[in-house]
Formats: C-alpha cells, sequence, structure tokens
C-alpha cells in the first residue's frame, strides 16, 4: 500500500472540504475563536481567566483579548476585575453567551447526527473507531 499517497488524498479531501466551507466549518468554528471561548466557559463553570482562555485555545493573549472586546460588546461575557488580586481580570459567560454556545452545539450535535444516520450504524461506528485511533495516533506521533 502506498501510504503518500493514500495520506496525499487524505488531506486533499479535508482541504477541499475546508477551502469549500462544507463540512469543516462548523467544526472550526466550535473549535476556535468566539465560539471556542463561550463554550470553554460554559465548562468552566462560567468563568475564567483570560491567561487560561488562551492556554485552551493555543492561542495569543493578544488575539485572545480582541476576542473577548468582540464578544464583550455582543453582551455575551462579562469583565470585571478580581476583588482579591486587582492584576487580573475574570471573564463570565453571560445567559445571552450560554444560549449562543449552546445553540451552536447542538447544531454541530445534530448535523453530525444526520450524517451518522445516513453513513447508517455500522459505518457511523466504525468511522468514529477510526477517527479516534487516527487522532490517538496523530498525538502519539507527534
Amino acid at each position: 500500500m502506498d501510504f503518500l499517497q493514500l495520506a496525499t488524498e487524505h488531506i486533499s479531501l479535508i482541504v477541499t472540504h475546508y477551502r469549500n466551507g462544507l463540512i469543516l466549518d462548523r467544526f472550526n468554528r466550535f473549535a476556535k475563536g468566539e465560539i471556542f471561548i463561550l463554550n470553554f466557559l460554559c465548562q468552566c463553570d462560567g468563568t475564567a481567566l483570560p491567561s487560561e482562555i488562551s492556554d485552551g485555545l493555543g492561542s495569543s493573549t493578544a488575539r485572545i483579548a480582541t476576542a473577548l472586546g468582540a464578544l464583550e460588546k455582543k453582551g455575551l461575557i462579562n469583565r470585571e476585575m478580581n476583588k482579591s488580586d486587582r492584576r487580573k481580570i475574570i471573564v463570565s459567560i453571560t445567559e445571552s453567551g450560554k444560549e449562543v454556545a449552546k445553540g451552536e452545539r447542538e447544531q454541530l450535535v445534530k448535523r453530525g447526527a444526520r450524517i451518522f444516520e445516513a453513513m447508517g450504524e455500522k459505518d457511523a461506528k466504525e468511522f468514529t473507531r477510526l477517527t479516534k485511533r487516527y487522532l490517538d495516533l496523530a498525538r502519539q506521533l507527534e
């Protein structure tokens, strides 16, 4: 088997779909940027420090500060000074922010469920198993 050719085909499929804004667009929105920040805050009981968000996203604090400013203008988060350490800012998600995060998550899950349903149970389970294996091996081989 020519693994280089197979890897090239795999990358080409992903890049083509990514470039055309098809399948991976929602995953991309969910995995980074403003939606990622909202989901991150939901998972952190609603509050986090900008540095924690930066670490979670793997992005610079300057980029996070810009995104937080945009989210705050939209009323999706609040930022306030930590009373015990005035050098730190606490970011908290608003109810509107929780609703946006929940809506994005639900849309992503529903779309995935429709795709899996079209694939059929056997293929959907096999695809999920192989995706887990692929990602585990990718982490190990880094």
